[in-house]
């Protein structure tokens, strides 16, 4: 979720690693794509390593 936050993507998530995606109906593709674009990566990076075990300790609970 932090890194997903640092690009620009705001997600929650309901209960530990179950997320929480909820864009408006009226979405246009190309805003959803940029969107998915953003989700991937974040989890690449986090994959990756790409994301300090610090981090992660300041938004336990997110």
């Amino acid at each position: 979720m932090w890194r997903a936050y640092e690009l620009g993507l705001i997600i929650l998530f309901v209960a530990g690693n179950v997320l929480r995606i909820q864009p408006p109906l009226t979405i246009d593709e190309e805003t959803l794509d940029e969107g998915l674009e953003m989700l991937t990566q974040a989890i690449t990076d986090v994959e990756e390593g790409r994301v300090s075990d610090e981090a992660l300790k300041a938004v336990k609970g997110w």
